[in-house]
């Protein structure tokens, strides 16, 4: 029963509840679960940081893919993921996709509504999913654990200060009777005596033992820590011991510091992908001395000179000499590369900016982030040349068709644009003279009324690429002729084949260019990510393995010219262990017995 004359305990203030809500362990547990929760869907759905656009551009955008989309179903999506008006025809998606103007987020956004379905899509957008960890909602969540934390840890900081460092030893009976862990003895000797049996005790269970001694009475306080072996270096540090308890409240402080140095350093934080062609010239913003709002806009111009104006002075200029990308058996790419040059620099620097291989200059991380097809340009075209002899029966069948001709020798040829190639063995010589994605050959009409077929064009609304070769033979006039180009690998379309005197010549493959994108980013403040992720680590090793152990032992001079012994004790890990510890102790003293204990 509690005692009727006990003093009422004064109410909490509102500045105290609201803090003991804040810092409310379930509360924290809450935000854990929705933070983890959040950063999985994170990382499973398709972030800025993750996507590639040039992987989706290439499978869903690209005429000469088997999963391209359709132009109706192509423009449905891109109305639904808001990246197309209604009064747009959706030429101008493809035209901005084909050119490199498609932005990195309007292709995310197109990949949400194309993988998950316009109604879904538009929801995972409505959500800021596509770009959870810069959304608002995912920074209150993080602003709301930092809150917690931090009044969490200003509730127990008094406590767990007062357990590590504090906590003298009492010279009151009660003071020991109220700890979780005590013993009392009577003993024969005398003060002294008992003292030393105390301190001999302690020191054989590896504790560290600290007295006072005053007349009528002495004190002993004993800690026990791995830290505490410090001391023997400089005696100050063995105050260190206690810096286990503390742990907590180092792993908080590094959640803390890190969920800070990661909002700071996002705002502040600058990133800016840039498709470039061979050849083209970057123009590096300097960042420092533009304006914010004029920053802001940099993010998703376009950086290329001749691009247009930009406002602020230029911090370096960047130029691509030649962009690398090497695929292996199944078409997946292996390696790709962009060999660049600083042609401001003193002395000009070359350099190969690879995968997780960044350039490092004036501020900036320039990163191989992917690559895109462009089908305006060639590299190479695989033909089979075949060297044939016609039927000796020249005669049409029931169809109307020739027979087919003999084939003598068939080769596998690559071609470069603009370089001469020497079929072995043959004498024919071959060079590809123009490309165009969008081959036209239009009928003109002369004026006397005759259609005639006129000069090709590369103006035709649909991709239809085809190549202009040069084909020359000895003994034979030189032959200049167009042959479309397969829309898939192995073929050949209807008209590709040109005969050339014993020869045809037939194109099967061809590969189109590719443009590299780099990104530039800068970190501005990532020294806090960094301490605070030494601050959890160390916080860690301080809970796990710093276990902390200490004693107290009071002695009292009894009037027949004995002693009185109290003992009392706890721990910070590994309790059980520690009651065995103390038990030990307390049977080497001899008379007396443990009291009941309790926990530590």
């Amino acid at each position: 029963m509690a005692d009727a004359h006990a003093t009422p305990r004064a109410p909490r203030s509102h500045a105290a509840r609201l803090l003991r809500a804040a810092g409310s362990l379930r509360l924290g547990v809450v935000l854990l679960v929705l933070i983890a929760a959040a950063s999985t869907v994170g990382i499973v759905l398709p972030q800025p940081e993750s996507f590639k656009p040039s992987d989706y551009l290439s499978k869903r955008l690209d005429p000469a893919s088997e999963k391209a989309l359709e132009p109706d179903a192509l423009a449905r999506l891109a109305r639904a993921a808001g990246i197309l008006a209604r009064d747009e025809a959706v030429e101008t998606l493809t035209s901005r996709a084909r050119d490199g103007a498609l932005g990195e987020l309007e292709c995310l956004r197109l990949f949400y509504v194309d993988s998950y379905g316009p109604a879904l899509g538009r929801v995972l957008l409505a959500v800021r999913a596509h770009t959870l960890f810069r959304s608002a909602w995912f920074r209150v969540l993080c602003g709301l654990l930092v809150v917690n934390l931090a009044a969490c840890s200003a509730q127990r900081l008094g406590g767990q200060w007062r357990a590590a460092f504090g906590l003298r030893a009492g010279t009151e009976p009660g003071w020991y009777e109220r700890r979780g862990v005590h013993a009392s003895a009577t003993r024969r000797p005398d003060v002294d005596a008992t003292l030393a049996a105390v301190d001999a005790a302690l020191r054989a269970e590896g504790f560290r033992v600290h007295r006072r001694r005053a007349t009528g009475w002495a004190t002993v306080e004993a800690t026990r820590s791995w830290l505490e072996q410090l001391g023997r270096l400089w005696w100050p540090l063995g105050r260190l011991a206690g810096l286990g308890r503390l742990g907590s409240q180092v792993v908080h402080l590094g959640v803390v510091l890190v969920l800070i140095g990661g909002f700071v350093s996002g705002q502040l934080a600058f990133r800016h992908p840039q498709p470039l062609e061979p050849g083209q010239v970057v123009a590096v913003p300097d960042l420092s001395a533009t304006p914010k709002h004029a920053a802001q806009r940099l993010a998703t111009s376009d950086w290329r000179e001749g691009a247009g104006p930009r406002p602020g002075p230029v911090a370096f200029r960047l130029r691509l000499r030649r962009f690398e990308v090497r695929f292996d058996r199944r078409g997946k790419p292996e390696y790709y590369g962009a060999h660049v040059a600083l042609p401001d620099a003193t002395p000009p620097v070359d350099q190969v900016i690879e995968v997780n291989r960044p350039l490092v200059y004036r501020g900036y991380y320039v990163y191989q982030q992917s690559y895109q097809t462009d089908y305006r340009r060639l590299s190479g075209v695989s033909l089979t040349v075949e060297k044939v002899r016609a039927a000796p029966d020249v005669r049409r069948d029931a169809h109307g068709r020739h027979p087919p001709a003999h084939v003598l020798e068939r080769f596998q040829v690559a071609a470069a644009p603009g370089v001469p190639l020497a079929v072995p063995g043959t004498g024919l010589s071959l060079r590809v003279l123009r490309y165009f994605s969008h081959w036209l050959i239009p009928f003109e009409q002369t004026p006397d009324g005759r259609m005639t077929v006129g000069e090709a064009q590369n103006t035709s609304q649909r991709f239809n690429p085809a190549i202009q070769v040069r084909l020359e033979a000895p003994g034979r006039q030189p032959l200049v002729r167009w042959m479309p180009l397969p829309f898939r690998p192995g073929e050949p379309r209807r008209g590709s084949s040109v005969a050339y005197g014993e020869f045809r010549i037939t194109p099967h493959d061809f590969r189109p260019a590719y443009n590299t994108v780099l990104e530039f980013k800068t970190h501005p403040v990532l020294w806090p990510v960094w301490l605070g992720c030494g601050a959890m680590m160390a916080g860690i090793v301080l809970c796990f393995y710093c276990n902390h152990e200490r004693v107290w032992a009071l002695v009292r001079t009894r009037d027949d010219g004995g002693s009185q012994l109290w003992l009392a004790g706890n721990a910070f890990k590994w309790r059980e262990r520690f009651r065995e510890r103390f038990d030990a102790v307390v049977a080497a003293l001899g008379d007396g017995g443990p009291a009941p204990r309790g926990g530590c």
